[in-house]
């Protein structure tokens, strides 16, 4: 499974889609499909409350060091995605 971002950084619908459509003629596996939706769903819900944060930060009423920690845990559920794909093709 790949999780592309656009060039704004938002997860790519149209890359997901294509992906989707590569894995369902592919494998037909249903359990491989719900690990791709389970994956894509963690990683859209976190971005979305990374943004809430992010206004939070930018109306002072979020520090500095506490956006930086929830951008390092966004960024953390990313790599582990990466790793776990590049494990799974070894």
């Amino acid at each position: 499974m790949r999780v592309y971002f656009d060039e704004v950084g938002y997860p790519s619908e149209i890359e997901m889609k294509s992906e989707l459509k590569d894995l369902l003629e592919s494998q037909g596996s249903f359990e491989r499909l719900k690990m791709f939706h389970d994956k894509i769903t963690s990683i859209i819900v976190y971005w979305n409350k990374l943004e809430s944060f992010y206004k939070l930060y930018q109306n002072g009423k979020l520090p500095e060091e506490k956006f930086k920690e929830k951008i390092e845990e966004f960024q953390q559920l990313y790599f582990n995605e990466l790793e776990y794909r590049t494990l799974k093709r070894i």
